[in-house]
């Protein structure tokens, strides 16, 4: 998330302090998640879900994910869950591999490889 912002010169907001941050001043927005079982963390499901939320038309959604052999599949689901339910045109969508703090897999990751591509999906979105 903040490889992203800082490419694009924009603010990152954490979720917890998105009530507070006026979004209706943005054509675009962006949401990041790590992956829990094919979904997105709970708060960004009710972020998602919350209709008195005005959001952009647009939006591009990101992804980590951590489970070895399944994250890939988890990761398609759970950004197919954010288009489908975020009520804005979806125009791009990136995930990699990240830490999963129980099963201790990919500690070194997201990589310099994995933030490079972060830049080339957060470049995208500005063409």
């Amino acid at each position: 998330a903040r490889t992203i912002a800082v490419t694009l010169k924009c603010p990152m907001v954490y979720i917890d302090d998105v009530k507070n941050f006026d979004l209706s001043i943005y054509n675009l927005l962006i949401i990041g998640s790590p992956v829990y079982a094919g979904y997105p963390a709970k708060e960004i499901i009710d972020f998602i879900l919350d209709t008195n939320i005005k959001k952009p038309a647009k939006c591009a959604i990101f992804c980590t994910w951590g489970a070895p052999g399944w994250g890939p599949t988890a990761a398609k689901y759970c950004l197919d869950y954010m288009k489908k339910n975020i009520k804005s045109e979806c125009i791009d969508e990136f995930n990699c591999p990240g830490f999963h703090q129980l099963l201790r897999t990919y500690p070194s990751r997201p990589n310099k490889e994995d933030l490079n591509k972060a830049v080339e999906f957060a470049k995208r979105l500005i063409h």
